[in-house]
């Protein structure tokens, strides 16, 4: 079920909103709701199985076309497919989709012993070569910064003295670590391996970075001016799933980027 797909459709003026870019296309929820509307979409999605939805949709609805590819490169896209209007609307749906979560060629859940991925397009980088290859001081930062661990330094001098008698291969081996580490994970609300699973996640897939671009790159493809201190609402990755959610949603038209979160302090980053 998309998220907050209700709240966002109510609060579109579709009057002055016919072209959208939606950079996480997923499943295609959100998508679906904009073209009942008559408006045209843009999807992007570097999940390979997300273009079998898509194909579909775009057998049916010819106001609707998809490109496999991250959001990041959506200069790339343009250019390649000589997409020359702007867009009027974004939307991104950050974090990862119940059909990764349950793709256990992705491994990103608990429930299913596979391969240590965590990445969705094959990277280069997978969480099994975070654990087993990165250096002390890479892995504290990471699980300080993508899992907001407080515990960081305890859990990557851990792994350091793990690795030297045992291969991390599998989620369910990770998870035995994160168990004889005895490190304090925080919270009594999720399952303690959901931190230190989400750091690994956003490292494998270089999601803060990829936003960053995007941000950058986004503004000349848009059908409206933003100011020079315009900013967006971004929640640190660790607080945007501390309550155990999927994903966090942004979503910009009229000039304004907005989004949801009942439950955190907002911090902004500059678009420029």
């Amino acid at each position: 079920k998309p998220v907050m797909v209700k709240e966002i459709i109510e609060r579109i003026d579709f009057n002055n909103c016919n072209f959208f870019l939606d950079g996480t296309f997923g499943a295609g929820g959100h998508t679906n709701e904009i073209l009942l509307r008559g408006s045209k979409v843009i999807g992007l999605d570097n999940y390979k199985k997300s273009e079998t939805i898509a194909l579909k949709n775009k057998s049916i609805n010819k106001k609707f076309d998809f490109y496999q590819s991250n959001f990041k490169d959506i200069d790339k896209v343009i250019k390649k497919n000589h997409i020359t209007n702007k867009f009027d609307g974004v939307l991104l749906d950050l974090g990862f989709s119940s059909n990764q979560l349950e793709d256990e060629d992705v491994g990103l859940s608990f429930k299913y012993d596979v391969p240590l991925k965590m990445n969705y397009a094959d990277y280069e980088i997978s969480a099994y070569d975070i654990l087993n290859d990165y250096s002390e001081e890479k892995l504290e930062k990471i699980f300080s910064d993508y899992g907001e661990i407080s515990n960081s330094k305890k859990l990557a001098k851990f792994i350091i003295a793990y690795r030297k008698t045992n291969e991390i291969k599998s989620t369910f081996d990770f998870i035995e670590l994160l168990k004889k580490s005895r490190v304090n994970f925080g919270s009594n609300r999720i399952n303690f391996a959901t931190k230190p699973f989400q750091a690994l996640r956003i490292e494998a897939n270089n999601e803060l970075e990829n936003l960053k671009i995007f941000l950058v790159k986004i503004k000349q493809f848009l059908n409206f001016e933003l100011e020079e201190s315009s900013t967006i609402p971004m929640d640190k990755f660790g607080e945007i799933e501390d309550f155990n959610t999927e994903s966090e949603m942004f979503v910009l038209f009229n000039s304004d980027w907005w989004r949801w979160d009942y439950f955190h302090q907002i911090i902004t980053a500059s678009l420029n």
